[in-house]
């Protein structure tokens, strides 16, 4: 088992000095991301740099988080793609995460947006196996999302004739917000967690509810992350919120939070 961060837990935060976050945390994985103020996964630094940076710290990139909209293929849309391989290759990253289409009318449409997911992982299937890179794809369990399911996910993957390429998202809000049951571990090359504080909810949450780790969680994300570990999941777990309440923290109070954290949950 890995624990990780991804860098939106502190966006404004310079590169290095999330690196260094990180470790002190004694985190040895760490996720860019690509849709931060420059858009560019590493600040447009030298990729030779970031590694020396990235040895130093004794951290590996995960992930480039992520292609957006995977799911409406275009040519346009696979030269994006292209262009994220090649970032995250010169890192020595794993994987790029996937991530649907988000606002579409799910009831009219679901069986096009499926039909459209499998050909989109199957036109960027060829792309993955020449980089010999994952495509996580992390369905969104939001009501209006193309994709909400892992086990939609995981229909389209296997119909794709690429299905040694990709793995699945587990992300413990969208989990919870699709209402999923099923944990699907020998699929799942990365787990994103967050809490989402409980109590009575007149709407869906968003990813502004999105906090660190708590015990009173809407999520159940310990009870999540227990039944994947119980399923045979080791791989990595990486903390994910979106929160501005988390991501304005001084760096002090971020480090002994996210430390808090990584204790209750699996120490």
């Amino acid at each position: 088992m890995q624990i990780g961060l991804n860098r939106i837990i502190a966006p404004s935060l310079p590169l290095y000095d999330f690196f260094s976050l990180a470790q002190r945390c004694g985190c040895s994985i760490i996720e860019l991301r690509n849709d931060l103020t420059n858009q560019h996964p590493f600040d447009t630094k030298n990729p030779e740099e970031v590694r020396d940076q990235l040895a130093k710290y004794h951290l590996k990139v995960a992930a480039i988080n992520a292609f957006q909209r995977f799911n409406e293929y275009t040519d346009a849309k696979k030269e994006e793609l292209k262009s994220l391989l090649e970032y995250a290759k010169s890192l020595r990253a794993d994987a790029i995460v996937l991530c649907p289409v988000n606002g579409v009318e799910r009831e009219a449409d679901g069986a096009s947006w499926l039909e459209r997911t499998t050909q989109s992982l199957s036109e960027y299937g060829p792309l993955f196996e020449e980089y010999g890179l994952y495509g996580y794809v992390e369905p969104l369990g939001f009501r209006a999302s193309s994709l909400r399911t892992k086990a939609e996910a995981i229909r389209a993957i296997e119909a794709s004739g690429y299905e040694r390429w990709y793995r699945l998202v587990h992300d413990t809000f969208h989990h919870h917000l699709a209402n999923e049951k099923q944990y699907f571990a020998s699929m799942t090359n990365l787990v994103h967690l967050s809490s989402v504080a409980s109590g009575p909810r007149h709407t869906e949450p968003t990813d502004a509810d999105r906090i660190l780790f708590q015990e009173d969680d809407l999520l159940a994300t310990a009870e999540q992350a227990q039944a994947l570990v119980n399923s045979g999941y080791r791989g990595i777990f990486s903390f994910e919120p979106f929160s501005p309440a988390v991501q304005n923290l001084d760096i002090d109070t971020l480090e002994t939070e996210v430390k808090k954290s990584i204790n209750q949950l699996f120490r």
